[in-house]
């Protein structure tokens, strides 16, 4: 699915940097129908913080560049886990 600019929207409102998280068998927490998540091991990693003082152009340029971004160190922390 296409990434949305909410988080890059909250990020440069707030003034703040994002840090991208990749989860993985995070399935194997709900059985087919379980009420209760079950005790399974998922691997998580976090990525380096993106900044976003030194972004420049318009509003709309420095979200889709942050959307960009974000979605770049996500693939990149999944590809590092799922190898």
């Amino acid at each position: 699915q296409p990434w949305h600019v909410g988080v890059a929207m909250l990020a440069q409102h707030a003034q703040v940097p994002i840090i991208p998280a990749a989860l993985v068998h995070t399935r194997n927490l709900l059985e087919d129908r379980a009420l209760r998540p079950s005790r399974r091991p998922i691997r998580v990693r976090f990525g380096p913080a993106i900044t976003l003082a030194s972004l420049t152009g318009t509003s709309r340029e420095r979200l889709h560049k942050i959307q960009e971004l974000s979605f770049t160190g996500v693939e990149q922390l999944l590809a590092s886990l799922t190898r």
